[in-house]
């Protein structure tokens, strides 16, 4: 049997987030065996990355906290954004976490048998939370607080520059 392939029942994904955390020498914390929280400075804001593993289902969930509180008279306004947004998502979500407020880009992976595509699947989400997090930072921005319609921000956010300056 090949060393590439393992028990998945034996495999917790954060031993590798972990080293991956270390190369990118983002700041940690680790919660055990199930959970582990990064600081990423993103383009436009700096955000927190939860790794959550649930072992009795292979399930790795990761969570980016983006640091954008969404004031209650400008919730629905937030909520129809990110319901535009993710119409459009291959991968991953947008939600509010009720209690707090607080949006978060959500994206799970269900761990596989190779060590090799664990890795870099891990990667690949990570740098998928990062890049939608960036990505659609302003949209969520405008919306909060400049007043815009989930419409007018989307429009606004997306306009791309044509020529040369």
């Amino acid at each position: 049997m090949s060393n590439s392939y393992f028990d998945p029942s034996e495999q917790n994904p954060l031993d590798i987030l972990e080293s991956i955390i270390c190369n990118n020498e983002w700041p940690y914390q680790r919660e055990g065996n199930d959970e582990i929280v990064t600081a990423v400075m993103g383009e436009w804001s700096d955000f927190h990355i939860r790794y959550d593993w649930k072992a009795d289902q292979k399930i790795l969930k990761a969570s980016a906290m983006i640091n954008l509180a969404i004031p209650e008279e400008r919730k629905p306004a937030v909520l129809e954004a990110m319901n535009l947004i993710n119409e459009n998502l291959e991968m991953g979500y947008f939600s509010v976490w009720n209690d707090t407020n607080i949006i978060s880009f959500s994206q799970s992976h269900m761990l596989g048998k190779n060590v090799a595509d664990n890795i870099e699947a891990y990667e690949r989400l990570t740098l998928n939370i990062i890049s939608q997090s960036n990505e659609y930072y302003p949209i969520l921005e405008f919306v909060i607080q400049s007043g815009k319609s989930a419409r007018e921000a989307i429009n606004l956010a997306l306009i791309q520059c044509e020529g040369q300056a």
